[in-house]
């Protein structure tokens, strides 16, 4: 399992099919402090957000300071226009299920800061977090928190392709030890530490080129690693949501790795199930999730090294959660 700091590349909009007649690209709402500024070039805060999760259509785009900014409607219902907002608050609509929201809503407008977050997580999955987190036995509080840290409940990345993350060092144990000189030709890893110091050249003679700086280069090492053996790269890389190791498959009910690959590529359904599936074969997980002892959950999900310091994550994450649904029908 990747570890929770993961890709901040995920930060630019992203085209997604036509929805209907209608023309325009359709986008789904991905940040969760998505403003809405006045017109450019001022672009001042107004103190509103579009609604995380809401899909909505372009009308029109401005580059202001190097930065992109959209004018963005709502794309079906009453299409009303929301105003301007940073383009990178834009992404994949199979980030969302609307089967998986709440029949109620926490007004996000007055939140700020981590329980804005959670707030909106309730808002887009609420009834998937209470279904799921009374099927395990633990509270949909801790269930938010754990897909807020692991990855801030985002699948999907800038061209609407899951999130990836390849592992040099897994790739290693895979593949590489019997290539040793093939691969030490294309990628290096930390020896002692091997989530470190990952790089990679596509040719024997090429600059070598750090990696997890976007989501553009997980892919580029990923797919140049298939030419080499698509099944060890594939497990290689952890995925989705969930960050679902690909050598995981079978734990998470898939019988090869490009069956799970395929099934996270169509939606933000499958990737949370892996999540759940993961938690309900792992012991330690369910247990550390059951009884909030998040520091046990966090090395049992993620692996040893810093599940004291996720698990502080995961438990204010938790609270939070617990505090801005006090109320609601499918609260924490």
């Amino acid at each position: 399992m990747s570890r929770f700091l993961l890709l901040g590349a995920v930060l630019a909009g992203v085209c997604a099919s036509a929805a209907g007649a209608d023309p325009s690209p359709e986008f789904a709402v991905i940040g969760m402090d998505a403003q809405i500024r006045t017109d450019p070039p001022k672009l001042a805060p107004s103190g509103k957000r579009a609604p995380y999760g809401g899909r909505v259509t372009v009308l029109e785009e401005k580059t202001v300071d190097g930065k992109v900014y959209a004018k963005v409607q709502q794309s079906g219902g009453a299409k009303t226009v929301y105003g301007w907002t940073a383009k990178t608050n834009l992404g994949s609509p199979k980030e969302f299920d609307p089967a998986m929201a709440p029949g109620d809503e926490v007004d996000t407008e007055t939140l700020k800061g981590i329980d804005a977050v959670m707030g909106s997580i309730y808002n887009a999955r609420g009834k998937y977090l209470f279904d799921r987190a009374k099927e395990l036995g633990a509270s949909p509080a801790a269930l938010a928190a754990v897909l807020k840290v692991e990855s801030g409940g985002r699948g999907f990345g800038p061209d609407g392709r899951t999130i990836v993350r390849f592992e040099n060092h897994t790739f290693w144990g895979q593949w590489g030890k019997a290539h040793k000189d093939t691969f030490d030709a294309h990628f290096k890893f930390n020896p002692d530490k091997g989530w470190l110091g990952h790089q990679w050249r596509k040719t024997a003679a090429g600059p070598w080129v750090d990696e997890h700086k976007n989501q553009a280069g997980e892919w580029e090492v990923l797919e140049f690693a298939q030419t080499l053996d698509k099944p060890a790269a594939l497990k290689s890389a952890s995925y989705g949501a969930g960050q679902i190791m690909g050598f995981n498959h079978k734990t998470v009910g898939y019988a090869t790795v490009e069956e799970m690959v395929k099934a996270f590529d169509r939606g933000i359904g499958p990737q949370l199930d892996g999540i759940i599936a993961f938690i309900k074969t792992h012991p330690n997980c369910l247990k550390g999730l059951k009884e909030n002892d998040f520091t046990l959950f966090a090395g049992c999900y993620n692996g040893r090294g810093k599940e004291a310091e996720y698990g502080r994550l995961i438990k204010d994450a938790a609270e939070a959660y617990t505090k801005v649904t006090r109320g609601k029908t499918l609260g924490g």
